[in-house]
């Protein structure tokens, strides 16, 4: 007799191995046992169709988790690590596991293959751990098999332990690879979303409502090439700096393999002064987003292309060799203060140094004209040259409404009261002979009656030992603009309690001011210690430029060689340095000035300007 054919089941395997159910879902289909189930697949051996659909047109996914993506490469290669495609049975889909293992082996092995092989290790691991410790409350721990059977154990475990360690390491070194790729992905779409948002401010060019009209044909020069030096006198106030600053942003923008160099003869004047200028142009011109600034090196970046703004001090001429753009080539080459630059030279050597590399370049000099007429820089401008043009400014070309009420007054009332230094420092002209930097400079006899009328005394000091200390008493007249050098203290090797001994005799109270060089901390305490107001000078940036141009710009230095032999002799040799070649350059002497600082000291307080810790005229 035929056995009788269990329709429930043909229908399971049906649903099973064509339309891709579960056994869970045959299970509530049919109202079937799923261990029943289980038992007819095992027993039977039923084998989903990969490419079968389910009841109706609507597909059906199986998903087995993830997998090893090979079969036999080593367990330490980074392929194993990477989970295939949901549904890959692997060996299991060609058959081969399928006829030659039992059927619950079968079934273990397809649940094992939806791991990956770290975690195989791990439960590997977990078992063996669990048998071990059976294993140890059974047998005999004196038996000598049983015990190399342990240590073989324990080997084989930890060698388990070890192989799991070494898999997780290279599975969180892959997970690290594929961040850090994410990352670099998500840079790069950043960095180039930022340069199409910068390709896209639409530069049009230097606004003609940001340039003084004199500078309009300058303007007009830069952008036809008709020249390649453009050279700026000019007063206080002429705006020149700040025109050549926006030109300077201009011709990057309109340049891309362009790079500028900015010169001027301090390295320590670069940061507050034209390093300040550029940021100030690069904001008004709109472009701040596209520009970062460094301090150390000194420096202005464009963003989106890489171009440069590199900043100089010209104390060692040779170093502007080191500024070499990793493309392009410095174009742009900007000589500020040039009067302070020690002689045409150093200019000459810098040029020679920079200008190459390229067919077009634009190199700009600017200063305000020094008194001396024969100062190498005035001399500069008056050397006719193909190539060059000059294009002289004043405060009076510039809108009244830029300068501000303030800057005319002041620069109307030195007209009045000292027109010769009204000429030079406003309206740029060289209307002084020689090198002298005082040349307001009066010698005459300063009476006992005299002195005994000031009223408003200042004393500085400025200290030494191998050089003399310098104590200066002066008066101050703030209507006149004079000032009177009566009684100096010149002396060498002289100990702190000593100078304070010959001040004291020079008929100085406890309560008078007396302003000293701030370097000397110690000094200025030693002082105080003997009762003396002794207070330090501030300086600054710029300070002793600044107060050295503020006292050749009084009306009177008045001098007596009798009362003040040594401050007389300082200030009659007190001239501008000149080069190899003997021209006069703007640069100060630095020796033979201690009386000229002491003086600076004591009447520092009446020409302080001071803007963010600089001082400017």
């Amino acid at each position: 007799m035929a056995k009788k054919v269990n329709a429930q089941k043909v229908e399971a395997r049906r649903l099973f191995e064509q339309d891709g159910f579960s056994l869970k879902d045959i299970s509530e289909e049919l109202g079937v046992k799923l261990n029943t189930l289980k038992t007819w697949k095992r027993r039977d051996n039923w084998i989903k169709n990969e490419t079968e659909t389910s009841r109706g047109s609507k597909k059906k996914t199986r998903s087995k988790g993830s997998k090893v993506s090979k079969i036999g490469s080593s367990p330490n290669s980074l392929e194993n690590l990477i989970p295939a495609e949901s549904g890959n049975k692997r060996a299991l889909k060609h058959g081969l596991y399928s006829k030659f293992l039992n059927p619950k082996t079968n079934e273990i092995l397809e649940i094992v293959q939806e791991q990956n092989k770290i975690e195989n290790l791990s439960n590997n691991i977990d078992i063996h751990f669990a048998n071990y410790i059976q294993a140890q409350s059974k047998l005999d721990p004196n038996d000598p098999v049983i015990l190399n059977a342990e240590a073989l154990s324990s080997r084989t475990l930890a060698g388990m332990v070890s192989d799991y360690e070494n898999l997780s390491l290279i599975n969180e070194r892959r997970k690290q690879i594929q961040l850090d790729n994410e990352l670099k992905a998500f840079e790069l779409k950043r960095q180039k979303d930022l340069e199409e948002g910068k390709s896209n401010l639409n530069y049009r060019g230097l606004p003609i409502d940001v340039i003084a009209p004199v500078f309009t044909k300058l303007h007009f020069d830069v952008r036809s090439r008709n020249y390649r030096e453009f050279v700026l006198p000019g007063g206080r106030g002429s705006t020149k700096s700040s025109f050549i600053s926006l030109e300077i942003i201009n011709l990057i923008e309109q340049n891309k393999d362009f790079h500028a160099l900015v010169c001027r003869q301090i390295d320590k004047d670069l940061r507050d002064t034209v390093f300040n200028q550029l940021i100030w142009a690069i904001d008004k011109l709109g472009l701040t987003q596209d520009y970062k600034y460094t301090f150390k090196p000194l420096e202005i970046t464009k963003i989106s292309t890489g171009q440069k703004i590199y900043f100089t001090g010209l104390s060692d001429p040779t170093s502007v060799k080191s500024f070499t753009p990793t493309f392009g080539y410095v174009g742009i080459l900007w000589f500020e203060e040039l009067d302070q630059i020690r002689g045409d030279e150093t200019v000459r050597k810098v040029q020679q140094s920079i200008v190459r590399g390229g067919d077009d370049f634009f190199i700009f000099k600017s200063f305000n004209p020094p008194r001396s007429k024969n100062n190498w820089a005035n001399l500069y401008v008056q050397e006719p040259k193909e190539s060059m043009n000059v294009y002289f400014s004043t405060y009076l070309d510039v809108p009244k409404e830029w300068l501000g009420e303030p800057f005319i007054q002041e620069a109307e009332y030195l007209k009045e009261i000292n027109p010769e230094a009204y000429k030079n420092e406003y309206l740029g002209e060289a209307n002084g002979s020689g090198g002298n930097i005082l040349p307001n400079l009066v010698t005459r006899e300063i009476t006992e009656e005299e002195i005994s009328h000031f009223d408003n005394i200042v004393n500085g000091l400025d200290f030494g030992w191998v050089h003399p200390s310098f104590f200066i008493r002066a008066q101050y007249d703030v209507a006149q603009q004079r000032v009177i050098v009566f009684d100096e203290i010149c002396k060498s090797y002289l100990p702190n309690e000593k100078l304070a001994e010959e001040i004291k005799k020079h008929g100085i109270k406890p309560k008078d001011p007396i302003i000293c060089d701030s370097a000397e901390p110690k000094s200025i305490r030693s002082l105080q210690d003997q009762e003396l107001r002794a207070l330090p000078a501030k300086k600054g940036p710029g300070s002793v430029e600044f107060g050295i141009k503020w006292l050749a710009s009084q009306i009177e230095i008045v001098v007596d060689p009798k009362r003040t032999p040594m401050f007389y002799k300082q200030a009659i040799n007190y001239e501008y340095e000149r080069d190899k070649e003997g021209n006069i350059t703007s640069l100060l002497p630095s020796i033979d000035d201690d009386g000229i600082a002491a003086l600076r000291y004591a009447l520092e307080r009446f020409f302080t300007r001071k803007r963010s810790g600089v001082y400017a005229l």
